[in-house]
């Protein structure tokens, strides 16, 4: 059963919309797909993080919400014997794989950042982490906590729809890897591959 209700960046899954008042200045709250749903900012936020700290916070908060709905994700992988010729297969295709995913970071790392609809935050995301976020302090030292909370929902559901459009940072699982997945999955298909059944 797919949990589908939001989770906070502290780890606390199944809790549906943010807390009335956040434990930390700053919280993001991400969905079962990893998609930002909510960013939330204690009343007292500026004392304890600072405009100049913002997008830092943010930052963090992201990817601490990030890597908790990572720990939550089921990992079906548990593959039983294999075979010298798919270990041989396998090593090469991941090393054509590293080689594709070393090129995709150093091109992602030129990719501008997408910005939130009035343009006062900007994120930058690769896939499963925020890389960057840049807040324009001038506007932050006197925005209300909603304004800053609807700039930055709108920034990171435009970096994650970006990177989600296939752009720069998207590579294909070559089929040896993708067929492994696969077996990995389904241990009674895995030994009839390996013709242990």
């Amino acid at each position: 059963m797919v949990n589908d209700r939001p989770r906070r960046r502290v780890v606390q899954f199944g809790e549906t919309g943010p807390p009335a008042e956040p434990t930390s200045a700053v919280e993001v709250v991400v969905d079962s797909d990893l998609r930002v749903t909510d960013v939330v900012l204690r009343a007292d936020w500026r004392e304890s993080v600072g405009s100049g700290g913002l997008g830092e916070a943010l930052r963090t908060a992201a990817n601490d919400a990030l890597a908790a709905g990572l720990v939550e994700q089921p990992d079906h992988r548990k593959p039983e014997t294999v075979t010298r010729e798919l270990f041989a297969l396998v090593d090469r295709d991941l090393e054509r794989y590293e080689r594709q995913v070393l090129d995709s970071i150093h091109s992602a790392l030129a990719v501008p950042g997408e910005q939130g609809v009035n343009g006062r935050i900007e994120v930058r995301m690769s896939p499963g982490e925020v890389t960057e976020v840049t807040v324009d302090r001038c506007w932050a030292d006197s925005a209300r906590h909603t304004e800053i909370r609807a700039e930055a929902l709108s920034a990171f559901q435009a970096a994650a729809r970006r990177l989600a459009s296939g752009g720069p940072g998207t590579i294909e699982l070559p089929s040896s890897l993708a067929r492994l997945r696969e077996l990995a999955g389904d241990p009674a298909a895995l030994r009839r591959q390996l013709g242990l059944s």
